[in-house]
């Protein structure tokens, strides 16, 4: 097996809406083993429950960081609770182990609002379309993981600020004057990738990274056709 899918919730989604991400995950992962990481027991896959710790930069990192610890394959693929992924994504293989690899074709999916149903595209590097070597994954997570552990805090508003590769421990600081941690800021490399197939991040009203809206509005994408027969299907 060369690939591992580690998924990550803290629980706070909506049922329905959980329930309907993690069965298309399962349909999506096909024989790819998937090791899910929440805050209450879920069954998805391997299930680890780390106990309710908080919804916060520094339990993302925790449990992304031991779901890619457990998984025993070169390459872990990320996914987040609120989004949709096609099997041509998670199938997908990095040219390197060296670089982190972002999925560019993922689009806003509006759960409710006056904006329900529509899609619209944004491009940017975000964690839930992370492809990646398990090492280099590993190891930058760690990182992270220390950085918050010992008073350092993501700068408010730093783009890619929680993806490696993208500004690497750069956007992390004790206090706005103190932007050195030591450390090369080329370390890792990140790159974009496309699939033909969209990806789907759900907008919703608990969202971690709040409400977006992005550009190129559509009710309809290939594959999954309307977001309402998604969630009706």
């Amino acid at each position: 097996m060369l690939r591992t899918i580690v998924h990550i919730t803290d629980n706070s989604l909506d049922p329905v809406l959980a329930g309907k991400c993690q069965t298309l995950l399962v349909k999506a992962a096909g024989e790819t083993p998937i090791i899910s990481v929440s805050q209450k027991p879920i069954s998805l896959g391997k299930n680890i429950c780390v106990g309710e710790i908080g919804r916060s930069h520094l339990s993302l990192f925790k449990q992304l960081s031991i779901g890619v610890m457990l998984a025993t394959t070169p390459i872990v693929v990320i996914a987040e609770h609120d989004c949709l992924y096609t099997s041509e994504h998670i199938n997908w293989e990095p040219p390197t182990l060296d670089t982190f690899y972002y999925n560019n074709n993922q689009w806003f999916a509006q759960y409710g609002g006056r904006h329900k149903n529509l899609y619209t595209h944004m491009r940017r590097r975000v964690l839930s379309q992370l492809i990646v070597g398990r090492n280099i994954a590993l190891d930058a997570l760690w990182e992270r993981v220390n950085l918050l552990e010992h008073g350092y805090h993501l700068i408010k508003g730093a783009a890619g600020a929680c993806e490696p590769g993208c500004l690497d421990a750069e956007a992390f600081v004790k206090d706005p004057n103190n932007k050195d941690l030591g450390k090369d800021p080329t370390k890792w490399k990140a790159k974009r990738f496309s699939t033909q197939l969209p990806n789907l991040d759900i907008r919703h009203d608990q969202n971690f990274s709040g409400g977006r809206l992005g550009k190129d509005g559509t009710y309809s994408l290939p594959y999954w056709g309307t977001f309402a027969e998604v969630m009706n299907g």
